[in-house]
Order: structure tokens, then C-alpha cells, then sequence
């Protein structure tokens, strides 16, 4: 569980293509500019060839890793980032995030990763340390913000994903990400993707709506072990259970308190 207190809410562009350009000096030779202007005109092409593939596989652009903010053009494209697949997705997308939340304010450190349309603070979080929390990579996903930490996503293997709002406050400089003017000490231009609406939280709080439901008429599964007293070391132990799907009771008391 998470040391200290998270506070959660509920609440109710795709990147630049670069532009082809050529100019070509005067010359004395005509056969040298006619020369010079095929060749400018084949690189372009080539160009303009690899958006289209790119945009017809699929790719997202990465953040380029350059001192100007928001106006350069990435010199390659990233894979576009996918959600691993779950057995049996009992949560939906939620299932693949620590904090899964429309509002996300963060007070304390989270050991997790976080999917939140709007984040309020996020001043430490990401998983660390030899923890269950963690797969191959740590993924993101942030709609919008308005404060993020210096210890944000603090693993080293992430991909955070940033959606047109967010990316609106990230810079990058030599490298180094930069949001809201502050340096994310962890965080590096090459783990970043910048896509619209990743994840459409409306519709996913209807399913986990409809979901709860059904999970709530279950009762808890016997051999469950349940300990809930100390709030920085609660414990939920089902490795004596055999079922597939295990259910846990946890009070509301306890998910809403600080």
C-alpha cells in the first residue's frame, strides 16, 4: 500500500509532420542546379514518404530532444505506446495503473504509476525498489496539469504519455524535460509521447461503474487474509487461494481515508 496519504478525486494532436523544403543557391553551371535540384527534391520526397508511412503504421512522434519548445521537428518517429494486454481485464484500462482517477492529487509518495485526466499535484510517485507494482516499464498518462515534482516518475524505464493539454507545459531543453519550468530530475526527453485522448475516462468510469457492480453482490473469498489496522503497512494476502478471481472486501472507510 502507499506510505502516507493520496488524495483522489472523481470528476464527472497528434504531433507535428515535418515540412519538406528546399533552396537552392545560384550557380554558374545550369547542369549543377539541375543536379542540385533533384537531389533536394528526392530527399524530400523520402520525407514526406516516411510521415506517411509512419502515420499509416500507427507511430507517434516522440518529443524532440532539443532546446525549443513545442516547434521542432522529431527526427524519427516512436512505435505509438500500447497498454499491455491483461488476463481477463477485470478492471479495463484501469487494471494497468496504480491510480486510475479523472482528478489525481498526490500529497505523499506513491510507489506506482498514475492515469489521471486532470493531475492537481504530483509532487513524488513511480514505482521503486524490488516492487509488484512494477512490470517491464513503468506507463503514464496525464490529459492535463497543473503542478508536477522534480521526483516525478522516478523509475528509470518509463513511458510517459502526455495528452494535448499536458504537453502544452513541457520543454525540453539538452535533453532534459522541463514542466511548468521546473526539471523532472528523472524523467528524459526519450521517454516521452505526446497523444491526444489516450485514454477516454468518461467512457472507462462507465464500465468500472457497471463493473462494481457486479463485483459488490460477491462475497469475499474465503482464505483471504485481511489486515487493515496500521495505514502505512496494510496488508491484503491471497496467496492461499486458488481461484482464477479472488474478491476482497475493503471498507469505504478505508479507500477514502487520507
Amino acid at each position: 500500500m502507499t506510505k502516507g496519504a493520496v488524495d483522489i478525486m472523481q470528476t464527472a494532436a497528434p504531433a507535428s509532420q515535418p515540412a519538406a523544403a528546399s533552396s537552392v543557391a545560384a550557380s554558374e553551371t545550369p547542369g549543377a542546379v539541375k543536379s542540385e535540384v533533384a537531389s533536394q527534391e528526392s530527399a524530400a520526397s523520402n520525407v514526406v514518404s516516411d510521415v506517411k508511412r509512419a502515420a499509416k503504421e500507427g507511430a507517434a512522434a516522440a518529443l524532440p530532444v532539443a532546446s525549443t519548445k513545442k516547434t521542432v521537428t522529431p527526427e524519427s518517429a516512436t512505435p505509438k505506446a500500447k497498454l499491455p494486454q491483461v488476463d481477463n481485464d477485470l478492471l479495463s484500462r484501469a487494471e494497468n495503473f496504480h491510480i486510475f482517477a479523472k482528478e489525481v492529487k498526490i500529497s505523499a509518495d506513491v510507489n506506482g504509476n498514475i492515469a489521471t485526466a486532470h493531475l492537481i499535484s504530483g509532487p513524488e510517485f513511480g514505482t521503486r525498489g524490488q516492487s509488484s507494482n512494477y512490470g517491464e516499464e513503468d506507463i503514464y498518462y496525464i490529459d492535463s496539469l497543473d503542478n508536477l515534482g522534480a521526483k516525478a516518475f522516478r523509475t528509470g524505464n518509463n513511458k510517459a504519455i502526455f495528452g494535448d493539454k499536458a504537453y502544452e507545459s513541457l520543454e525540453i531543453k539538452n535533453g532534459q524535460v522541463f514542466v511548468n519550468g521546473i526539471r523532472l530530475d528523472h524523467l528524459k526527453a526519450n521517454n516521452v509521447q505526446h497523444i491526444g485522448n489516450f485514454i477516454d475516462f468518461d467512457a472507462e468510469f462507465v464500465k468500472l461503474t457497471n463493473l462494481a457492480a457486479t463485483y459488490a453482490s460477491h462475497q469475499q473469498t474465503a482464505g483471504v487474509k485481511v489486515d487493515l489496522k496500521d495505514m502505512n503497512n496494510r496488508s491484503i494476502d491471497v496467496s492461499g487461494i486458488d481461484d482464477n478471481v479472488t474478491f476482497v472486501g475493503v471498507p469505504v472507510d478505508i479507500m477514502e481515508a487520507p
